[in-house]
């Protein structure tokens, strides 16, 4: 598992392919976003954070998914998914004990793409590093 922190808020991202059906993907790779945690909710940073998480997908091909579950009972589980839309992310239709499962592929051709995921993780950690 990779965790990256951004101005208060925490992204954990997992690449286990044993949870996923490789056609169910058509870019270089995927993660998994396992959490997203914010210290000061309502700021904007867990955007900011998301929306850089999504740039460095497209830029190397990578879809992400996650499953709607939120930690605290104060989020609106609904809100949450609707939030997610905006990013890109799409309902599967899938839901199971962890939430329905959302996705996001990569809006990049898969015809550039040339970086595995393993990569993402290090372009992501570079730049978390940095903010």
């Amino acid at each position: 598992m990779d965790v990256f922190h951004w101005d208060g808020v925490t992204i954990e991202l997992i690449s286990d392919p044993s949870y996923i059906d490789p056609s169910e993907y058509p870019t270089a790779g995927y993660l998994r976003i396992e959490r997203i945690a914010s210290t000061r909710p309502g700021r904007g940073h867990a955007s900011a954070a998301l929306r850089e998480i999504c740039d460095l997908a497209d830029t190397h091909g990578i879809s992400l998914d996650l499953f709607v579950a939120p930690e605290d009972p104060r989020i609106d589980p609904e809100r949450l998914a609707s939030w997610l839309a905006r990013y890109g992310f799409a309902s599967t239709g899938q839901a199971t004990g962890q939430g329905w499962r959302m996705m996001r592929n990569s809006h990049r051709s898969t015809s550039s793409i040339c970086s595995p995921a393993s990569h993402f993780a290090i372009s992501a950690n570079t730049r978390a590093m940095r903010s």
